[in-house]
């Protein structure tokens, strides 16, 4: 594998590492089915949510890359991301049988995924069961306490309900002279006859 490729990946810099892996397939396009990174180019697409550019990989991929096992079980995982199926995506992530380093980028698909739901979770419900959102994040009750503890949820023991609390997004509230020049420009536009 490329050195810079295989850097880029233990550092966690997925985006890097699609522009460079679509920079490779652009160069290997003329040798058709023999661009070797397809699988590490999904799994990136996985874990940074891009699900069109995935699907798109999918369809241009050649038969003899569609072929492979592993590309397969990652397009897998794609496809449920992509109908929302969040209990087969876990398990399609557990079944999932690569070398270490395809199952290293499967386990930051999971993590990310993960992430994706729980922040998703936060803005969608005032109030969630428990056991809906053990199911939905393929945490076990006590990892799903621990999770809502750390993020200020509240717990109701009494109904097994955690009531999300939605993280505050900062909004930018300064005011420059290009505010003030905005101003001034309306009122001036209001005045006229």
């Amino acid at each position: 594998m490329d050195a810079n490729l295989q850097n880029m990946l233990a550092s966690g810099a997925y985006a890097e590492a699609v522009e460079l892996c679509e920079k490779l397939e652009l160069d290997a396009a003329s040798d058709a089915g023999n661009f070797a990174y397809s699988d590490v180019l999904l799994a990136c697409y996985l874990i940074l949510n891009d699900l069109d550019s995935a699907r798109f990989l999918w369809k241009r991929a050649p038969v003899t890359v569609k072929a492979n096992e592993q590309f397969k079980g990652l397009w897998v995982i794609g496809a449920n991301m992509w109908q929302r199926k969040y209990a087969a995506v876990y398990a399609a992530c557990d079944a999932f049988n690569g070398t270490e380093q395809q199952r290293a980028l499967v386990m930051a698909i999971a993590a990310s995924f993960r992430q994706r739901t729980i922040t998703l979770i936060a803005k969608a419900f005032s109030s969630i069961s428990l056991a809906e959102c053990c199911e939905l994040t393929n945490l076990q009750a006590p990892d799903v306490l621990k999770m809502a503890q750390d993020r200020g949820w509240q717990h109701d023991a009494a109904t097994q309900t955690l009531a999300p609390k939605t993280q505050a997004e900062a909004v930018s509230t300064r005011i420059g002279m290009h505010n003030i020049n905005d101003l001034t420009e309306f009122v001036l536009y209001l005045e006229q006859p």
